[in-house]
């Protein structure tokens, strides 16, 4: 998969030519700049604005109050550079409102040409990112296709750390006609990877933006090496969907979808789904006495983020949702009943002597506090508490009143 260099256009508005050659000679001495347009009026530049996409406008003003054309407001994706003449360069905030980048002065040669390739090399990673998101729409074009070829894959097609697929693939080898095929194993270990890079561009684009408005131009750099990661990610399933779909092409037709054993298990955790969790907890509950104790708890994560669920926002959701299943197993004895009550939350029913609700909710506070950074503000993680005698409420009553109950403050002591 080879990626073409970014062709980038520039546009310079200069009313004269008096400081116009030394402008043009920065811009054409990078080679990416395959096309350069002079202007000197408003009109002429928003007639040359409408015939190409421009990637950098360049406004060469001696006027020290705000005169950038309105007709750049519709062109959000252009950079725009003010470059005055004069020896005191203009605060920035003047122009902001207007778009405007960043302003410079012909008196300061090296910093107004430093800023202006600055300007430009963010273009080439924007170009770049978005070729790499159209190359992984392509990629998901080919995923879908194999999808077609075998229905019964469609659980299947996962990030194995996210859905436990070793144990997907175990329960489909007795949907085929003799022993699965390693390369079918392999082939999903390129999903794996590419659902976690799914979204990046958009990811990589935002750090962008916030680089332009901070002024940091370094990160470009780390930007560069994420971007060239993920793109040897793709190469690399290229060849692996390439074998895997000459070896499905060739296998027999698969059982009909309605003869596929059904699971409770939810595919992103492991965890028993709402159904059987609802069904597990009745059962804990009719088998008590009045004296047996329980604390149940709804842990939600994700509180504010839970409307995006798309790219990047969707992938770390699912993951912090895997870690947190992950750890509450590995800390909580085998009597307690722990599941996942819907998209965004986890139950979980723990018997209880006298133990406090909340010093358990302190507790499992503690335990997701350190999921790899995900968890980044108070809301990111919400923990609902009811205490329950014996029987005394069914399952499903147990449930809607956790939902309806205000969720554990994140003091000073246990966020």
């Amino acid at each position: 998969m080879n990626i073409k260099p970014a062709q980038l256009a520039c546009l310079i508005l200069a009313p004269d030519d008096h400081h116009r050659a030394e402008v043009l000679e920065w811009v054409e001495y990078r080679r990416q700049v395959t096309h350069v347009e002079l202007c000197d009026s408003s009109i002429e530049l928003q007639r040359e604005m409408v015939k190409r996409q421009y990637d950098l406008v360049a406004i060469i003003t001696s006027q020290p109050q705000p005169i950038v054309p309105s007709c750049l407001n519709h062109y959000p994706d252009a950079k725009i550079l003010v470059i005055t003449t004069g020896r005191k360069v203009p605060s920035i905030d003047k122009w902001l409102g207007q778009g405007v980048e960043e302003v410079v002065s012909l008196t300061q040669p090296e910093n107004a040409r430093r800023v202006m390739y600055r300007l430009l090399d963010e273009r080439v990673m924007a170009h770049r990112l978005a070729l790499l998101e159209s190359q992984i729409d392509e990629q998901w074009g080919l995923i879908d296709t194999l999808i077609a070829e075998r229905k019964d894959a469609v659980a299947l097609i996962q990030d194995r750390r996210l859905l436990q697929v070793n144990n997907a693939f175990t329960n489909m080898t007795g949907l085929t006609a003799g022993a699965a095929k390693d390369l079918w194993l392999d082939w999903l270990d390129g999903p794996s990877r590419l659902s976690l890079q799914r979204g990046q561009g958009h990811e990589l684009r935002s750090e962008i933006v916030k680089d332009a408005a901070s002024g940091k131009s370094r990160r470009l750099d780390r930007l560069a090496v994420q971007y060239c990661g993920a793109d040897a990610e793709l190469i690399t399933l290229d060849t692996i969907l390439e074998h895997a779909l000459n070896e499905r092409r060739t296998t027999q037709k698969p059982e009909p979808i309605k003869n596929l054993p059904t699971t409770a298990t939810d595919s992103v955790t492991g965890l028993p789904a709402r159904s059987t969790l609802v069904k597990s907890v009745q059962k804990l509950l009719q088998n008590s006495d009045r004296k047996s104790r329980y604390t149940a708890m709804r842990v939600r994560l994700f509180g504010q983020r839970s409307t995006k669920l798309e790219g990047i926002d969707r992938t770390v959701q699912d993951l912090t949702l895997y870690r947190a299943a992950d750890v509450l197993q590995k800390s909580f004895p085998e009597d307690t009943v722990l599941g996942r009550i819907n998209q965004n939350a986890l139950l979980i029913v723990k018997p209880t002597d006298n133990s406090d609700s909340r010093s358990i909710a302190k507790r499992v506070r503690n335990l997701l506090g350190s999921l790899g950074g995900v968890l980044e503000e108070p809301d990111d993680l919400r923990i609902n508490t009811l205490n329950v005698a014996g029987a005394s409420l069914s399952a499903d009553e147990l449930v809607a009143r956790l939902e309806k109950r205000q969720p554990e403050p994140a003091t000073a002591d246990n966020a």
